[in-house]
């Protein structure tokens, strides 16, 4: 078994894990199903490439993507949605594979609003720009589509690559979530602000790691 089970567990606070909508490697199955695991593998490319284009550059932007880019990235999170609520009552043919096209060009659209918030903190200094532009997001369209065909040929190396990507990209996104969170609060006073960013982010990781047991918890106690 070369997926640890700690990564199933990960995975298990959020996915369904249905046999029936998740990817195989041989006969194992991987953590995430399909739409999850194009979730989070976008997620993953979309932060990565923020750290390395702005967070490694000291870049820290608070306007939205460019306006083609909004309606780019708004029309992509529709479409995982409708493809979601009609797989309810049609059967796609490579239904696995347009789960996991919905769920990458969804999750590559979303994390640039989240990142946004965080950077409107009073802590930082930042710049009135768009966090992305034309350029930046036509290399990461290529980025994402070069990672999604990697994944759709199945390659057993390769999907084991993912597997472990996908629940990294699940992770970061729960940790930004709580970061981003925290910080807005302890802005809202200048008392609360003094709290140095080391302490939200220790505390953030705390906060990801006691959600992602109890929502474990909570779907074993479901099911």
């Amino acid at each position: 078994m070369l997926i640890p089970e700690i990564l199933y567990q990960i995975s298990y606070a959020i996915c369904h894990q249905l046999p029936d909508r998740s990817f195989f490697v041989y006969e194992e199955q991987l953590p995430l199903c399909a739409r999850c695991t194009g979730i989070y593998l976008g997620m993953f490319i979309a932060f990565s490439f923020y750290f390395f284009t702005k967070v490694l550059k000291n870049k820290k932007h608070i306007q939205p993507p460019a306006l083609g880019i909004n309606i780019l990235s708004i029309f992509f999170i529709l479409l995982m949605a409708i493809q979601a609520v009609t797989s309810l009552y049609i059967n796609y043919p490579l239904d696995k594979e347009m789960r996991f096209i919905t769920g990458i060009l969804f999750g590559f659209s979303l994390p640039w609003y989240l990142l946004i918030t965080i950077h409107y903190s009073k802590r930082f200094k930042y710049k009135n720009e768009e966090i992305l532009n034309y350029k930046e997001y036509l290399l990461l369209s290529l980025i994402t589509l070069a990672s999604a065909t990697l994944f759709l040929l199945k390659i057993p190396s390769i999907l084991y690559i993912i597997a472990y990507l996908s629940a990294i990209g699940l992770l970061v996104f729960i940790f930004l979530i709580n970061l981003s969170l925290l910080i807005l609060t302890t802005d809202l006073t200048k008392k609360l602000r003094k709290i140095s960013l080391g302490y939200l982010i220790i505390f953030s990781i705390i906060l990801s790691l006691i959600e992602i047991f109890s929502l474990n918890l909570l779907h074993s106690v479901i099911l």
